[in-house]
């Protein structure tokens, strides 16, 4: 555990110095405390894996009429206007939005696709402070993330933050407990119960390829979820793709890590491809002008 509460450690300050520079990396067993903070973070490992709170779907009754479309006329266009919106935790899926929504505003937008409603009639018909209860009764919903738990567990614990923005650093803390890399490929414990540990790679050129087509066509998160079907297995079965409505179901924070996890790889990937082929030139320019079948 103490290994653990260290990796944690210098995950935590190792973001943070990314994010702000003058952000040194302490000596872990040099703390005021002792490290104290940090084991109770270490600790709250069973706590983490258990499956999180949340909160079953239910109705919220709008406090103010949706307003009516009208047409260039000024006419009253007939629709149906909810007066009630169904409240449910977040899931992978709903990270998937038109890119032109996305652009508009990310955060309405998947809230709009949680409620089930026109992304328009969200953000331009609906009274701003049902909006705002909306967004906090989802996130509410949905339970706190792994990070989140992590970060208050720190806290109470006495622990002192380097940053005053430090949402980032808490969650490379969360990656470090939930994500283990191995030669080739990354195990990822996901919080989503039902689901356990998902193995993300071995990559190949189409995973890649894949991501980046399917994200310039219908948007960054539809990339990403159609590259971590191909891209990941159960860690038990072995086997070569998890169904699409798996990784639609996870929570977005197991997404996030299994994403973060496939970045890794790609850039483990990029450094190899690299290596080999400054090694295959220096040979080329060493042995000379290769042979060929007409010489």
């Amino acid at each position: 555990m103490s290994t653990l509460a260290e990796r944690m450690c210098f995950a935590y300050h190792r973001e943070c110095a990314r994010l702000d520079d003058s952000v040194e990396q302490p000596v872990f067993h040099k703390l005021p405390d002792k490290g104290a903070a940090w084991f109770a973070v270490a600790n709250a490992q069973e706590r983490i894996l258990a499956d999180p709170k949340t909160e079953d779907p239910f109705d919220y009754e709008l406090v103010h009429p949706i307003e009516v479309w009208r047409d260039k006329s000024g006419d009253i266009v007939a629709e149906q206007i909810p007066t009630s919106v169904r409240i449910r935790p977040i899931v992978t899926g709903d990270l998937r939005v038109p890119p032109r929504e996305a652009a508009e505003d990310y955060n309405a937008a998947v809230l709009a696709q949680v409620l089930g409603i026109e992304f328009g009639m969200f953000q331009w018909r609906m009274n701003a402070a049902d909006a705002q209860a909306i967004g906090m009764l989802v996130r509410n919903a949905t339970g706190l993330d792994a990070c989140e738990i992590l970060e208050a567990t720190f806290l109470q614990a006495g622990g002192v933050p380097a940053l005053d923005d430090d949402g980032l650093a808490w969650v490379a803390v969360a990656r470090e407990m939930l994500v283990t890399e191995q030669e080739g490929f990354a195990l990822v414990r996901c919080r989503t119960p039902g689901v356990g540990t998902l193995r993300v790679g071995p990559l190949r050129n189409g995973h890649l390829t894949l991501h980046s087509k399917v994200a310039a066509t219908r948007g960054e998160w539809a990339g990403r979820i159609a590259a971590l079907t191909k891209a990941c297995a159960g860690a038990a079965d072995g086997a070569n793709e998890t169904p699409v409505s798996t990784i639609e179901h996870l929570r977005a924070e197991d997404s996030g890590m299994l994403w973060d996890a496939f970045e890794e790889q790609k850039k483990k990937l990029r450094v190899e491809g690299t290596s080999h082929f400054g090694r295959a030139r220096s040979t080329r320019s060493t042995g000379g002008i290769p042979s060929s079948s007409t010489s």
